[in-house]
């Protein structure tokens, strides 16, 4: 790769980064400021990935987390009870297994949902 394409691309990965920041921090929705930008949303998107996969690289490899490598067990379902009596307007989901409960709230954030999903798939 020559010197030439580089700096394009480092320049691009720049003007995307200030863009994605720009963005982030109008607090619109991101089609609402991608409307307003002339900006595609498959292109926001994409160089949303590639910022984080670069940033990822960029980590030391021992400072990467430790995932541990888990064998998929087959689909498994479960019956659920549809049930109102403990449901308050702040909870969005009760999971009941076996004498487990586990409530996530509306407020909860996107980050701490997929960290449960997480725990529960490498459980069952």
């Amino acid at each position: 790769m020559d010197h030439l394409t580089v700096a394009t691309d480092s320049q691009k990965l720049s003007l995307w980064i200030g863009r994605i920041w720009e963005c982030r921090a109008s607090n619109q929705k991101v089609s609402d400021w991608c409307t307003a930008h002339d900006v595609s949303i498959k292109s926001y998107y994409y160089w949303l990935r590639k910022i984080k996969r670069e940033a990822f690289d960029a980590i030391p490899a021992e400072r990467k987390p430790k995932v541990p490598i888990v064998a998929l067990k087959p689909s498994m379902f479960a019956e659920v009870a549809y049930t109102t009596a403990n449901f308050s307007s702040s909870t969005a989901v009760i999971l009941r297994l076996g004498n487990t409960t586990l409530e996530i709230q509306n407020a909860a954030d996107q980050e701490t949902i997929e960290n449960i999903l997480r725990t529960i798939r490498h459980l069952c």
